[in-house]
């Protein structure tokens, strides 16, 4: 799985632009200057390590992560010496990401209050890439308004493989967390494949890549890629309607909350009776096709019929559709219509990780729907 660097297209649509995402460098070699402006204070930064391809090695069988984590913090310990700041690091966990739960990002989100309570501003997160999209959302909604800055980032080679990116991005990230000009947040960073210099992307912006991406994006898209830069490092979702304050949310509310919320991708024939099961009340969120739009037929096996039968449901169908659709497809319509939220322009993942949110402070998804009202079509 790679790291995301957003392509921005240019639609006419009444939201934001559409965000894809391209693979991250796997050149060792770094274009990177110092930066010209430092965060005020101290550059100490704390850095939470949490396994990863970034914390891997690679033998002769398989990539498994370096159960010490001794060269990942030897290289993080390197790099930052070489930028004269100072680092503390802190193994939070030794995991690859596809084996981590929801409750587990609560792990990190309480480490970071915990360092930010003492007076900590700057954090760093080293992660897997098959789920930092999660990670990265899930800390996004955590911390909004918060006033600290935490990059996360990762590698697409172990760190001793010779093609390793782990020096290029993290040195990167480094740069990032101490340049003044990126504001509080929470962020993706990471060397550009093809520049070898700094791409950041907001943590809510980022996004996992389709098989067919390039295929896709070649037919529906002229446009360049668009580097992300500290300059142009606000998110593209200008439209939430965030809350004005968040708790910080315990890991057994996360794990009672994922019983309640599942999440699916829609194919040819999907019998969505099988979502019958879900207890009740629960949120069902729906990956729909690229189109932005879903089967609308009024079988018993499909997504009306689920929402008539079980009115309970909060079903959302969530998508970033193509260009090539300005206006919602009929059959959106007529899911909407039957009081399924259809959501154009909203990754599904980021409306997982809020209904999971959501549901973990005890909110029958009202909470959702008011902060991507404005995704609605």
């Amino acid at each position: 799985m790679f790291f995301i660097l957003l392509i921005r297209y240019i639609v006419s649509i009444a939201h934001n632009p559409i965000v894809y995402i391209s693979q991250m460098t796997s050149n060792p070699e770094s274009n990177l200057q110092d930066s010209d402006t430092q965060c005020n204070g101290s550059r100490k930064v704390v850095v939470l390590t949490t396994g990863g391809t970034i914390g891997s090695l690679i033998g002769e069988r398989q990539i498994s992560i370096e159960k010490s984590g001794a060269s990942l913090e030897g290289r993080l310990a390197e790099i930052s010496e070489a930028r004269d700041m100072e680092i503390e690091i802190f193994p939070v966990a030794s995991m690859a990401s596809p084996n981590m739960e929801p409750e587990d990002w609560t792990v990190f989100s309480h480490k970071i209050q915990e360092y930010a309570d003492a007076g900590h501003d700057r954090f760093i997160v080293t992660h897997g890439t098959d789920t930092l999209h999660f990670t990265a959302a899930f800390l996004a909604m955590q911390f909004q308004g918060s006033p600290i800055k935490v990059c996360m980032t990762g590698a697409f080679f172990p760190l001793n493989h010779p093609k390793t990116d782990a020096n290029a991005n993290v040195d990167c990230t480094l740069e990032a967390i101490l340049n003044s000009g990126l504001s509080n947040g929470v962020y993706a960073t990471f060397a550009d494949r093809d520049s070898g210099k700094l791409a950041v992307v907001p943590g809510l912006d980022l996004m996992p890549p389709m098989f067919d991406e390039p295929a896709f994006r070649s037919v529906f898209d002229k446009s360049p890629d668009v580097l992300n830069t500290v300059d142009h490092a606000s998110s593209l979702f200008t439209h939430v309607r965030w809350p004005e304050h968040r708790q910080m949310l315990p890991d057994a509310a996360l794990a009672a909350a994922k019983t309640r919320v599942a999440m699916c991708r829609l194919y040819p024939g999907i019998d969505m009776s099988i979502y019958d099961a879900l207890p009740k009340g629960s949120s069902l969120i729906i990956e729909a096709f690229h189109s932005g739009t879903g089967p609308a037929a009024p079988h018993e096996r499909g997504i009306i019929a689920l929402h008539q039968r079980r009115p309970d449901l909060d079903i959302c169908l969530a998508s970033v559709p193509s260009p090539s659709v300005p206006v919602p497809y009929e059959a959106s319509r007529q899911i909407s219509d039957s009081g399924v939220k259809v959501y154009r322009d909203l990754p599904p993942h980021v409306l997982y990780v809020a209904a999971l949110m959501s549901k973990a402070i005890s909110d029958p998804a009202q909470e959702v729907s008011t902060i991507f009202k404005e995704y609605l079509i």
